[in-house]
């Protein structure tokens, strides 16, 4: 049993392929593709050299078994059951630090586990949130980072009108666009502001505090970056929000962040224990342990904790050989080319796309009306079984990826049906996009609510069946953008009903 004990983590390592596989690619890609996640890679790194810079103050901890090994494990195995119905990579990847948590307790005991809590809890600032989650934030930080900014281009004696997130200077309008939220400064630096509040030697409470003001620096800084921008673009003209201009002016924003971060540290120290830099950086306070381990005959938690791991391996296969096959056939295909007055036109989606999406059934038509100039674009993506990869591309996230801007986003109601409203803008181009979720015969707008509800009914009645069903105007005149709207509402009215007869309902 000791030798088990001593070489049991290599069934972990086995099992985090099988359980965390798509996940781990997951958090690879945004890491790979998405500059504000870049700094994701580093992240394992720096937990890697804080548990090897302890390991001796481990290995002389180390020997008992806590009963929060197996309780953590648990708790992180039902969020990745709970991650692969719902289909919320984020999910997953956070039960993933659960269990390194679980398994540490049950492995080492308490008093070595502790000594890790710090380098594994690290590991959460390496994921990324959920898209949908991204979009709200990017949002508020876009209507902060703009009203502060207005403040200050006015103490420059400026000025300025702010219209949702465009300033108007006048002579020449700034969008402030999801790019210039602050979200690719806020979260890199969240991530610095814990691991310097982990080797700050102080406080508690000053710790807590370095890592909080995190928030407001990034805030701070993005706006008075967007004063400067709009200072430089009247004097020498829009040459200073393009290329590699803007990119300068992204990468001195995050280094006075960084700037900020030390000076209020150094301020906090001076203010209190006058002590040197040299002083109040390491590696930590330092642990007095027993100069030897101690074999625990507590085998349980390591017993259950890998009982634990066998349960969930099993229950994954068996989730995602569980198909609905009492679903009736969508035939998306045979959607009726004419409704009313609009006359449709299949369009083709490239196979690559197609095989990216995975959907079950699809349809894509362009519609014309003989007295408008402007084509109706009706898309609906229906998946029998939602998984994870394997389910509908919010178009908060596609839109972006696609080159495109979002100027502004709202929910709203169609015919007492909600809706989410988006105008998207792309090197002049405008359109308006509305979109909503048909899940197992109810129309949902809110993706909070979309991921909860996929978790009740598997639960439930065993479907996770789900379609996204988008409809896009172009935007002709900005002028006559109310009339694009009435236009698409129309259009809604009228075809809403009838991919709704395409769709599973909630009989099934």
């Amino acid at each position: 049993m000791t030798a088990f004990l001593r070489y049991w983590p290599g069934v972990f390592l086995v099992a985090i392929p099988f359980l965390y596989s798509d996940a781990l690619l997951n958090l690879w890609e945004r890491w790979s593709t998405e500059t504000e996640y870049g700094h994701g890679i580093l992240i394992p790194l720096v937990s890697l050299y804080i548990a090897w810079d302890r390991r001796e103050q481990i290995l002389r901890r180390a020997g008992g078994a806590s009963g929060w090994g197996p309780l953590l494990t648990l708790l992180a195995l039902l969020a990745l059951i709970a991650g692969e119905i719902s289909a919320l990579f984020a999910l997953k990847q956070v039960s993933l630090v659960l269990l390194l948590l679980g398994l540490a307790y049950a492995w080492l005991g308490a008093p070595a586990a502790r000594l890790l809590n710090a380098p594994i809890l690290i590991l959460l600032f390496a994921i990324p949130p959920p898209y949908f989650l991204e979009a709200v934030l990017t949002a508020r930080l876009q209507l902060v980072s703009s009203e502060l900014g207005v403040v200050f281009i006015r103490w420059l004696g400026m000025p300025v009108f702010l219209s949702g997130n465009v300033i108007d200077l006048g002579v020449v309008q700034l969008e402030v666009v999801e790019a210039c939220s602050g979200l690719r400064f806020l979260y890199p630096l969240m991530s610095i502001g814990f691991i310097v509040a982990y080797f700050y030697r102080a406080h508690w409470s000053k710790r807590l505090l370095v890592f909080l003001s995190t928030v407001p620096i990034t805030v701070l800084m993005n706006s008075l970056r967007i004063a400067l921008t709009a200072l430089l673009v009247e004097r020498y003209g829009q040459v200073m929000v393009e290329g590699t201009v803007h990119d300068a002016e992204g990468w001195l924003t995050f280094g006075g962040c960084l700037v900020l971060l030390f000076v209020e540290i150094l301020l906090l120290e001076l203010l209190t224990t006058r002590r040197s830099v040299l002083d109040i950086m390491g590696t930590g306070t330092t642990v007095t342990a027993p100069p030897h381990a101690t074999q625990s005959n507590r085998y349980w938690p390591v017993a259950v904790s890998l009982a634990l791991l066998i349960l969930a391996g099993g229950g994954l296969r068996l989730l995602a050989n569980i198909q609905h096959t009492d679903l009736p056939d969508t035939h998306l295909s045979l959607f009726p080319n004419q409704l009313g007055d609009w006359h449709g036109r299949s369009m083709e989606l490239d196979p690559d796309v197609v095989r990216k999406l995975k959907f079950s059934d699809h349809l894509m038509l362009n519609y014309q009306r003989s007295d408008l100039p402007e084509p109706v674009n009706l898309y609906v993506a229906f998946y029998a079984n939602q998984r994870n990869g394997e389910s509908p591309h919010s178009p908060r996230v596609c839109i972006p990826g696609g080159g495109w801007e979002i100027e502004s986003f709202e929910r709203t109601e169609v015919d007492g049906r909600p809706v989410n409203r988006v105008l998207i803008s792309r090197e002049g181009q405008k359109q308006l996009v509305y979109y909503w979720f048909a899940e197992r015969g109810t129309v949902v707008a809110n993706e909070y609510v979309k991921k909860w509800m996929l978790l009740r009914d598997f639960i439930q009645t065993g479907r996770s069946d789900g379609a996204l069903v988008r409809v896009v105007i172009p935007v002709v005149d900005n002028f006559k953008i109310e009339q694009s709207e009435n236009t698409l509402r129309s259009f809604i009215a009228l075809a809403h009903p009838v991919v709704m007869q395409y769709l599973p309902d909630s009989s099934y």
